[in-house]
């Protein structure tokens, strides 16, 4: 098979779709039509003499064919996309992009970033704060700080930072209300983190007043934020009692302005990793970011 003979056309048509599976979403990243991508990708098949997609009235799945190419293929444009970077950027010194999650960027990542820049001054590094940290698009971000591993093929992940949840208050919250038991915590308001739905093992009220032995108090009370930054101020201001990600709260809880009122630690821990290429024209500021990001995790880990 001649390498001038692959539709490479067909081949992006066959990734944006089966990345989404959904032909729609896939022809608006690549600005085309849906029809016009379901045309590239009966071409690509054809020429393959394999069906890539399963369809039906409830829309499309990938074939064992399918399956198999994915991987390879998402690999190989990771490469190209690499290759591009490296030819733009030669003689050129180009900043380092991390991209985190919000929380994450503005609670864990930014207070210990002049210690890096300390370091290394002559790296620039820029921050990427996004919720979009599902897929590694090397024309966006040189690595990503996510929780847990997502396994993204061609991709290194190591762990940086290993966080708990538990009960989180402030000074102000406890006075002439005490907060010695968990049953206490009927008597004060409960403030929700709703980012946590986003990861079925962190837990929730219920499953934390289950844990801790209090299951019968009612926990659809009180007041829900859409950011656990805005949990963490309104906990601070005295509001009520919020369930607290150690990785996002440490500097608070150093500096007193939240507190642990229960010395319980619920069982579930969960794991940040940083994900970035095996290859890269970035590898060598890359490795001095990774090395301080997994010495800071492993420095101020609170459990």
């Amino acid at each position: 098979m001649s390498r001038r003979s692959v539709p490479l056309n067909g081949l992006r048509a066959f990734e944006a779709a089966a990345r989404h599976l959904s032909f729609a979403k896939g022809a608006d990243e690549l600005h085309v039509t849906p029809a016009a991508i379901s045309q590239q990708i009966r071409s690509l098949e054809d020429f393959l003499g394999e069906t890539l997609f399963i369809r039906s009235s409830r829309g499309i799945e990938l074939s064992l064919a399918g399956k198999a190419c994915l991987p390879h293929l998402q690999t190989a444009f990771d490469q190209i996309d690499f290759a591009v970077s490296a030819a733009c950027t030669v003689g050129q010194s180009r900043p380092l992009t991390i991209r985190a999650a919000p929380c994450l960027a503005t609670k864990w990542l930014l207070p210990r970033l002049p210690e890096f820049q300390a370091a290394f001054p002559d790296i620039e590094i820029v921050i990427s704060a996004s919720a979009q940290i599902y897929e590694f698009r090397p024309s966006e971000m040189d690595m990503i700080l996510r929780v847990r591993n997502p396994g993204f093929s061609g991709l290194t992940a190591e762990r940086v930072l290993t966080e708990s949840v538990f009960p989180i208050c402030s000074p102000q919250a406890i006075l002439g209300n005490p907060l010695d038991t968990p049953a206490d915590l009927e008597h004060h308001t409960l403030l929700h983190d709703d980012t946590m739905n986003k990861v079925e093992t962190f837990p929730d009220w219920t499953r934390w007043l289950e844990f801790a032995g209090v299951p019968h108090l009612a926990t659809t009370r009180g007041h829900r934020f859409s950011l656990s930054t805005l949990a963490i101020d309104a906990t601070m201001g005295g509001r009520g009692v919020s369930l607290g990600r150690s990785g996002l709260i440490e500097t608070e809880l150093n500096e007193g302005r939240l507190i642990r009122p229960f010395d319980l630690q619920y069982p579930v821990t969960h794991d940040y990793f940083l994900i970035y290429p095996k290859d890269s024209p970035s590898i060598e500021p890359m490795m001095a970011f990774r090395d301080w990001v997994i010495d800071s995790g492993r420095t101020h880990a609170i459990q």
